[in-house]
């Protein structure tokens, strides 16, 4: 990894969060580049990220001036408690709430006793794999892709359905009630996690921020990608990258 000029600004950004959340695709796509808002969005096959080469570098140009941020998760082949970030990103799955749960009972903490005792560093809580909720319908069961099948979604247990099958007639239910079953799985009320849910888990964390994307098909990647960058480009001014009092503002 070639280094930055000396007057190029370098903010190491750490990413926290459980194991399968969606980490590494996050910075897959993010290595590809591209996410200018006025560039097209192009579906793009992601390319194979190592550890070794952490961290991953991101230049761009924001504020009239060029910038490169320098990302790292977890599994940094330097013990990632002993790095030192400018900006923290806690990251969950929408797709397993249990992930947004340990935000709060784990890696809230860690961020906290190895990285942030003096409150000087902004945290961000960052919603992934976001698609999932969008394949949710009335009923509450999945439907397939668009692509005609659907991939398994983390931690549910949750089988995809092809079809809604009409409202069974009583009188039939003894010989077409095993076949809707079959044809219908409904999606547990726990399987994905609702922006309101995450963002008020943000509040009550006294993060700075909350946004949430898909890597996977890019639906609001840029977006989170042009918060990030801001609040890593305030960690370089005086003022810093914390929000204003103990509001955690949504993208």
């Amino acid at each position: 990894m070639a280094n930055p000029t000396p007057d190029v600004p370098s903010v190491p950004i750490l990413l926290l969060g459980d194991a399968g959340v969606g980490k590494s695709t996050f910075l897959s796509r993010l290595t590809l580049g591209n996410t200018a808002p006025s560039a097209p969005f192009t579906p793009t096959p992601l390319p194979t990220l190592h550890d070794l080469n952490q961290p991953f570098p991101f230049d761009i140009r924001m504020y009239n001036r060029p910038y490169r941020f320098e990302f790292s998760d977890t599994s940094s082949p330097s013990n990632y408690t002993l790095l030192d970030p400018a900006v923290i990103v806690l990251c969950y799955s929408i797709a397993d709430p249990a992930s947004l749960a340990n935000l709060r009972t784990k890696w809230i903490r860690i961020a906290e006793d190895h990285f942030n005792p003096d409150d000087r560093i902004p945290i961000i809580v960052l919603g992934l794999q976001r698609d999932v909720r969008g394949r949710e319908d009335y009923r509450g069961s999945v439907r397939p892709s668009a692509q005609g099948s659907s991939p398994p979604l983390p931690s549910s247990g949750i089988l995809d359905t092809t079809s809604i099958s009409d409202p069974v007639d009583d009188n039939d239910s003894d010989n077409n009630g095993d076949d809707e079953e079959e044809d219908v799985k409904p999606l547990n009320p726990r399987t994905f996690t609702y922006p309101q849910e995450a963002l008020r888990l943000a509040q009550e964390m006294r993060c700075d921020r909350y946004c949430e994307c898909s890597a996977l098909t890019g639906e609001l990647f840029r977006e989170v990608v042009e918060d990030l960058a801001r609040t890593a480009a305030l960690t370089t001014t005086e003022k810093g990258g914390r929000t204003e009092g103990w509001g955690c503002v949504g993208m």
